[in-house]
């Protein structure tokens, strides 16, 4: 996943050890640095759809605590240094943007324009498509790679819960862990190094 050349990644997440939710079946998703300082994630649920907590639709405005929910997540690293950013998605298309100092430390909420969001539900499938444009973020770059941890905690109708991720370095789940931003973007464009 640690390929310096690629704008965009195809992964699959898996759950934490500890999650107890078995409403989802299988989680992908895919990563795209459309533009220098734009991020689209899609996310594609399997499993069994009726059983999983999707928060009714919400006009799209910034709200805190989605990640007590089904909530998608991407937490990104712009460039060297120990600061990164939080991204939730919620299935309602309300959504939220944090920055930390450091790991857990240093929180500030984000004024950022809305991603563009949508969803669709079809049988077993649910899928969340966001497009983000993070240009205006502090401290992003947009002509470094990113390190990414792209992560998901989904809900089931019965409360119980499960914490999707690309890794789980720790024995609580824990999506801010440095070793979980395993994924790797580079600008549209970079070129192999000769």
């Amino acid at each position: 996943m640690l390929d310096k050349h690629s704008s965009s990644a195809s992964v699959r997440l898996t759950p934490h050890p500890k999650s107890t939710g078995r409403s989802v079946r299988r989680l992908e998703a895919v990563a795209d640095r459309e533009s220098p300082g734009r991020l689209v994630l899609t996310f594609r649920l399997e499993g069994d759809i009726g059983a999983l907590f999707l928060p009714p639709p919400a006009p799209p405005h910034q709200k805190d605590e989605l990640w007590r929910r089904t909530c998608f997540e991407a937490f990104i690293r712009p460039g060297p240094g120990p600061g990164y950013s939080e991204i939730n998605l919620s299935p309602s298309t309300e959504w939220a943007a944090y920055g930390f100092e450091d790991r857990r430390n240093g929180m500030r909420r984000i004024d950022s324009p809305a991603p563009e969001t949508t969803t669709s539900r079809s049988g077993s499938l649910f899928t969340l498509r966001a497009s983000l444009d993070l240009s205006s973020l502090p401290s992003f770059t947009t002509d470094l790679p990113w390190r990414v941890n792209i992560a998901a905690v989904t809900e089931d109708l019965s409360g119980e819960h499960a914490w999707w991720a690309l890794s789980h370095p720790s024995e609580a789940p824990d999506f801010h862990h440095p070793d979980a931003f395993t994924l790797l973007l580079a600008p549209p464009g970079a070129r192999p190094e000769a």
